[in-house]
């Protein structure tokens, strides 16, 4: 406990150094403060252990930009010109406090973990480098899965915070489920939270919110494909039942598992306004999709480019480092893993 209470104070410590209010960006003093807040997940049990280790596997940049005002922290996977970006930037909100930054980080690493570790994170529009890509209802079911994993894990950090600083303090009810039957509470919490969320008007609520971004990006990203890139024409694919459930696999957690008065998770929920029904059917016919149910598994439509997953995964990330599209040329070569 006191060696839990003295890296607290140390993460203060290097939170109250940093001068978020200035200008300036100084990369030393950002660099102790993150560092100095890695060390509070080694007190967090087995599970603080296993995503620390996460994080330094998926090992994303992380920036700070005081211009970024709308949001506390930005993950992006991909940047301009089809390389993936794999990065984090904080903002102001952000650093308000250091529980606030511990809590934003944690929600930012669960996607920079997912981009990292499992393929349908890279098969996006934007990422010019894949010869496959979801369709735009997949893309919406994907982000709203992160979404439900990222708040999800992100509160039962904040919990085990909580508890490793005052083990005696009160705790909710959902606490109490989160610390006595985590089984059952926790992919409850996450089927809900996203429900719950009220954005201030006509019910507008954080799924909502999401599948409007989902859609909103995947137009933006199919037309930039289409203006920008030499990249080959790609391969549409759905999410398997399979690319679901390992979505919601962290930490020993089965977030996405099937669970009694939890509906199974699926595109067919999608979507939930008529706009966003109007959206979804202009992008389909966009992209030449006629049956959803027709399309392949991402798993198939890359073992019919003679990939496997794992190929795929790796060869993603040489990509992103190299900068560069996926061409024609590639496709003749056979440059694949």
């Amino acid at each position: 406990m006191s060696a839990m209470k003295d890296d607290w104070k140390r993460a203060i410590r290097a939170w109250n150094a940093y001068p978020a209010h200035e200008e300036t960006i100084d990369v030393p003093a950002l660099q102790r403060l993150l560092e100095a807040q890695n060390r509070i997940y080694s007190h967090l049990g087995s599970q603080g252990e296993e995503f620390l280790e996460l994080m330094r596997l998926a090992s994303p940049h992380e920036s700070y930009d005081p211009e970024l005002e709308s949001m506390a922290a930005r993950y992006d996977s991909h940047a301009s010109e089809g390389a993936l970006a794999h990065a984090i930037t904080y903002g102001p909100l952000a650093l308000r406090d250091p529980h606030g930054l511990f809590q934003t980080r944690t929600h930012e690493f669960v996607h920079a973990i997912h981009c990292h570790t499992l393929a349908p994170f890279q098969a996006i529009p934007g990422n010019h480098h894949s010869p496959v890509i979801l369709s735009p209802a997949d893309a919406c079911l994907l982000m709203e899965l992160a979404e439900r994993a990222a708040f999800t894990i992100e509160r039962l950090f904040k919990l085990k915070h909580k508890m490793a600083l005052r083990p005696n303090a009160e705790v909710s009810a959902m606490e109490y489920g989160f610390l006595h039957s985590p089984d059952i509470t926790i992919p409850q919490h996450a089927a809900s939270y996203l429900e719950n969320i009220a954005l201030g008007h006509d019910n507008y609520t954080g799924l909502m919110y999401y599948r409007d971004m989902a859609l909103d990006i995947y137009q933006a990203d199919i037309l930039r494909r289409e203006q920008t890139s030499t990249a080959y024409p790609p391969v549409i694919a759905r999410l398997s039942a399979a690319d679901i459930l390992a979505t919601g696999h962290l930490l020993g957690l089965d977030l996405f598992a099937p669970q009694p008065f939890i509906p199974a998770y699926s595109t067919d929920s999608l979507p939930v306004t008529n706009q966003q029904d109007m959206k979804l059917q202009h992008l389909e016919n966009w992209i030449g999709i006629t049956r959803q149910q027709d399309l392949p598994t991402l798993a198939e439509a890359l073992s019919d480019l003679g990939y496997t997953e794992e190929g795929y995964l790796r060869e993603q990330q040489k990509l992103q480092k190299r900068g560069r599209p996926y061409t024609v040329k590639d496709q003749i070569k056979g440059f694949r893993l």
